[in-house]
């Protein structure tokens, strides 16, 4: 849910201070909204000539000083910061005056830039390459566990078969073997989840980890198949470009049962159009994270999109569990618990596996003491080097 959606209004009370009034008592929600917004003066906006899209207005330690959409974008040191290196803590001193980002999405182009130098460190590196680094001393590899999981999402469009078929999707669901998918499509690097919300994201129940959560049972997977009104028609199984892999896999598992599977395998910009038209898809590997309610209310809020949750369903039980349960006073693990449970007895989402970071950065580049930030991904400014 966007955060327009989550805030009634906001007062501003001094040149510093303003007060926000929330639309809805829900857990977390100022904060999930604080993280994702920015203020800015509406005399300053007004005040520029083309509305801040050729220059950066931001009280960060860094100014945009190139920018190609969907190319690269370069972040240069300002020498104005109003806080001196003293003043700032220690993990947010900054200690490159310039980084270029380049975004590469095919994953064989991303080796090559690696290999030709044309970049000097690669984030979330595709895993299924990482080996190709792993015996080569010219370069480093750093691993941190990812903020967004491995989600397999079923559509809830009344188009769809899938949709109103609880025992096919519990066939789905027990006919994939994550542990096999960590295997064959992240090369290894990855752990079993327990929810279709990481583990790292606040508000998580750790004890969801002791519990059995859709274990691999072909057998039983056949038993919910044939229980099922599934006709042999092919499901459509939609994923982005860098999924490719394990979508593969999935259909794998899904064939060896007798569920035949098409892929739909999409660059990001075309499959977020689709993500959010369960017409169009019966199966969807997405990633979430950080934050419980953040997942449930963008994932499952039957009121933040115009065709219900983010897989088009309509589900007023769920509505009422997760309304009930993100609010302040009734945000417990027992509650908690009830919306992770309906979830699973409804098979309306499958976290698979939470993967790994996998940065890969040359040798000679001296990074000593990389920080890790919350999202499992380097913080290139603010690590150390020796130089």
């Amino acid at each position: 849910m966007l955060a327009s959606q989550k805030i009634d209004h906001v007062t501003l009370t001094g040149d510093y201070t303003f007060d926000v009034v929330m639309k809805m008592d829900m857990a977390e929600n100022f904060e999930i909204c604080m993280a994702s917004t920015y203020l800015v003066a509406r005399s300053a906006f007004e005040a520029s000539a083309d509305q801040f899209a050729t220059s950066s207005v931001t009280t960060a330690a860094y100014v945009v000083t190139n920018f190609v959409a969907s190319n690269s974008a370069e972040l240069t040191l300002r020498d104005d910061y109003w806080m001196t290196e003293e003043e700032l803590a220690p993990e947010l001193r900054n200690h490159v005056k310039k980084i270029t980002f380049n975004t590469i999405t095919e994953v064989s182009q991303q080796q090559i830039a690696l290999e030709t130098n044309v970049i000097d460190t690669f984030m979330g590196l595709n895993p299924t390459i990482v080996h190709a680094f792993e015996e080569n001393d010219q370069f480093k590899i750093i691993t941190a566990p990812a903020a967004t999981g491995n989600i397999l999402y079923c559509s809830g469009h009344e188009s769809r078969a899938i949709a109103s078929d609880v025992n096919l999707r519990h066939a789905i669901f027990a006919c994939i073997d994550a542990e096999g998918c960590i295997t064959a499509a992240a090369d290894g690097r990855g752990e079993l989840m327990h929810d279709f919300v990481p583990r790292v994201s606040t508000g998580y129940v750790t004890a969801w980890d002791d519990e059995e959560y859709f274990p691999y049972d072909p057998a039983a997977a056949e038993d919910y198949l044939s229980k099922s009104n599934y006709d042999g028609t092919p499901l459509v199984l939609l994923a982005g470009t860098g999924d490719q892999k394990l979508a593969q896999v999935i259909q794998g598992y899904c064939l060896a049962v007798g569920i035949n599977i098409e892929l739909a395998v999409e660059d990001q910009a075309t499959m977020s159009t689709h993500a959010q038209d369960g017409s169009t898809w019966d199966l969807q590997i997405n990633h979430q994270g950080n934050g419980l309610i953040n997942v449930w209310s963008n994932r499952f809020d039957n009121t933040a999109y115009a065709m219900g949750d983010a897989m088009s369903r309509h589900d007023d039980e769920l509505q009422q569990l997760l309304e009930f349960t993100w609010q302040v006073a009734n945000f417990t693990d027992e509650n908690k618990t009830k919306v992770h449970q309906y979830i699973i007895d409804q098979a309306y989402a499958y976290g698979m596996y939470l993967g790994l970071n996998v940065t890969v950065t040359r040798a000679d580049i001296p990074l000593e003491t990389p920080l890790i930030a919350s999202s499992g991904e380097i913080d290139y400014a603010g690590s150390i080097y020796k130089l």
